[in-house]
């Protein structure tokens, strides 16, 4: 159990190595959040459903076409840096980064 704290370090730099593949500079701000140019195109939270055996859910949103607004934070998308992969390319991307890291 106690690689689970760091699951969730593992998981925000396969999304940075996902946003980096598509061309854009991303940068991790500790521990759960991925960066775009200081706004948040990702968001990460990792929780542990079973002991015995280890059971761990990943909660990873990486803003694909959209970003939420009136935040208090501002917050990007890959399509508006420029971006015109689709979710499920960004989706194997990910997976592929995360396998890796993992």
């Amino acid at each position: 159990m106690t690689v689970v704290p760091q699951l969730s370090f593992v998981v925000a730099l396969a999304v940075a190595d996902t946003v980096r593949n598509l061309g854009v500079e991303a940068k991790l701000k500790w521990p759960n959040d991925v960066l775009v140019k200081g706004a948040k195109i990702a968001g990460i939270l990792c929780e542990v459903l079973s002991a015995n055996p280890l059971t761990v859910a990943i909660g990873c949103g990486i803003n694909v076409a959209h970003a939420p607004t009136g935040l208090k934070y501002p917050a990007t998308c890959l399509a508006s840096e420029g971006v015109t992969a689709d979710r499920d390319h960004v989706f194997q991307s990910y997976r592929e980064a995360l396998s890796y890291r993992l």
